[in-house]
């Protein structure tokens, strides 16, 4: 239905990472709800930790509060919070949303599902990282940490009145475990950022190492263990003439440069 056909909403968004200096898809996505919830007229604080230097005071208008936050030992390319100054209590009191929206997975959203209670307040959840996945991929040598981990995600998202994951495959995930009130945040193309008019040969003969004609594959995102890039060297190693671009940082990029030493990326 068109934005404005029902009338503004005052929204509470709590999240971590920043979506402001992060780069990833997440970013991306919060970026575009916001646009989005503008559009509508709909009115958002936001609280967010972000230790980078200068961040910004605002986005699309909607203010932002930063909560202190520290870099998580087992991954720290990214700032985490609990909010042990509540700064997510002082917005809700100030701004009085009539809906507090939440980032899991992520320690934030513990001390946010308290406020939703003692606030009376709907609180949605939204999940998007596999957090098993990850802890299989970097905690594995704990004994039953997979399972473990499935417990803390059901505890917390018990809380939640909905919960949106990002695909149909988590939320076939969810059910299994037997978490309610979940649903797909349906995903979507940016089709102003990625359209045909931006097309720029500079740009192909970079990302194809002076090769513009060859076939390229590109991935564009968090260079993470958990995302599988590794597998991309079969498909090298199988097609010799293929190229390949790989764009962004993370903790996996040095591995990546040796695994794909001698091939055409």
């Amino acid at each position: 239905p068109p934005l404005k056909t029902l009338p503004p909403h005052k929204i509470g968004l709590i999240v971590e990472p920043t979506p402001f200096t992060h780069v990833s898809g997440y970013s991306n996505r919060y970026k575009e709800l916001l646009k989005y919830l503008s559009d509508a007229g709909d009115h958002v604080e936001v609280v967010t930790p972000d230790d980078s230097k200068d961040p910004p005071q605002e986005y699309m208008g909607y203010p932002i509060s930063y909560t202190p936050g520290f870099r998580f030992t087992l991954y720290n390319h990214i700032c985490l919070s609990i909010d042990y100054k509540l700064v997510g209590a002082e917005m809700i009191k100030r701004h009085k949303p009539e809906i507090l929206h939440v980032t899991t997975p992520g320690f934030i959203a513990i001390i946010s599902s308290i406020y939703a209670k003692i606030f009376n307040i709907p609180l949605v959840l939204t999940y998007h990282t596999p957090l098993p996945v990850y802890a299989e991929k970097y905690l594995g040598f704990v004994p039953f940490i997979v399972p473990i981990t499935w417990f803390v995600v059901k505890y917390v998202h018990a809380a939640a009145d909905l919960t949106l994951v990002t695909s149909p495959q988590l939320k076939a995930e969810f059910d299994a475990h037997g978490i309610d009130n979940v649903d797909v945040w349906r995903k979507g193309i940016d089709t102003v950022s990625f359209n045909p008019k931006w097309k720029d040969q500079a740009t192909r003969d970079m990302l194809s190492d002076g090769n513009p004609d060859d076939l390229l594959l590109i991935y564009v995102g968090r260079l993470g263990k958990e995302k599988r890039i590794d597998d991309l060297r079969a498909v090298m190693d199988a097609n010799p003439s293929v190229r390949l671009a790989i764009v962004g940082t993370g903790p996996y990029a040095e591995d990546l440069k040796k695994l794909f030493k001698g091939t055409k990326t």
